[in-house]
């Protein structure tokens, strides 16, 4: 065996023994991690969620008092428009509501508006309506409310300054953890953000 063959075999095996510990300490550290990095969260694939850790089901019933009404309000084109530009960016559901009623509902591939999907980002936008509906229900008096009167763990240190505004604005001056780091993979991957996204 050459010189060369050698070494190029020597580095491999110190790459895989390197990466074998390293997975070893993930999994070590949270499970969760190497899983969703291996079979997990795929961006694109808004159904699956099954290897998403934590779940909660939160008690519900089904709606049917959710006003319906015409569609003939908007162009066809502008439906057409809205359906393709959804279809070309592997949308799996349209749902047009408008004036108290929701006026177009369409959905792709297997989804129907029973499909549990990953709502990714588009949580930030329910998340602020639900903040409205707190305070015109009177629970919440204002987005210029402190945070830590709603979160009492944040009265002790300098959360204590940051208002519902800032948090809805995402401009609250907490840390965002870095791309790549530990505590990143924790909150995007991990099995238990919680400690993560409140420290």
């Amino acid at each position: 065996m050459t010189v060369f063959l050698r070494w190029t075999l020597r580095v491999l095996t110190t790459l895989l023994l390197f990466m074998a510990f390293f997975a070893l300490a993930i999994w070590i550290a949270d499970p969760a991690v190497l899983r969703n990095l291996l079979y997990g969260l795929n961006m694109s694939d808004v159904s699956r969620i099954q290897n998403i850790q934590p779940q909660e089901s939160v008690p519900s019933t089904e709606r049917n008092d959710i006003a319906l009404g015409e569609s003939n309000m908007f162009a066809a084109s502008g439906i057409a428009a809205a359906e393709s530009y959804a279809a070309e960016t592997g949308s799996v559901a349209l749902l047009i509501y408008q004036a108290g009623a929701l006026r177009y509902e369409k959905y792709w591939s297997k989804h129907s508006q029973h499909t549990r999907t990953n709502p990714n980002s588009a949580h930030k936008i329910v998340l602020s309506l639900l903040v409205g509906a707190a305070i015109k229900d009177g629970y919440i008096h204002s987005v210029d409310n402190s945070a830590a009167r709603y979160l009492p763990e944040w009265t002790q240190d300098e959360r204590k300054k940051i208002k519902i505004r800032d948090l809805l604005k995402m401009a609250s001056g907490l840390e965002i953890p870095k791309f790549g780091r530990w505590t990143s993979l924790q909150l995007t991957l991990g099995s238990d953000i919680s400690r993560t996204a409140w420290d």
